[in-house]
């Protein structure tokens, strides 16, 4: 009886171990399943529209920076409010 005891609280350490791994392991993991939203051409355009009538006249410091049209993403908010995300490149990369 007495060796009984401590190999079934090895047993469960080794148990509540692996599910805490499992755990931890699914809740860090990427949500592959969310696609960002689909939208037309329409939409870039005002979007270069936009961005075009805007653009900074003054030297600031992102004045060197170039949206990439061709890497836009949509996202859609809790509050039926869309975000456009357009992925910026440096031509002066400063080392």
């Amino acid at each position: 009886m007495k060796r009984l005891i401590p190999l079934f609280n090895a047993h469960a350490l080794a148990f509540i171990l692996l599910i805490a791994t499992t755990i931890i392991v699914y809740s860090c993991k990427k949500d592959l399943g969310i696609d960002a939203k689909k939208f037309d051409q329409k939409d870039l355009k005002e979007i270069q529209s936009w961005y075009n009538q805007n653009k900074a006249t003054t030297r600031v410091a992102f004045n060197d920076l170039q949206p990439l049209w061709n890497a836009v993403y949509l996202n859609e908010q809790a509050n039926d409010l869309d975000v456009y995300e357009i992925k910026l490149s440096n031509p002066k990369k400063y080392t």
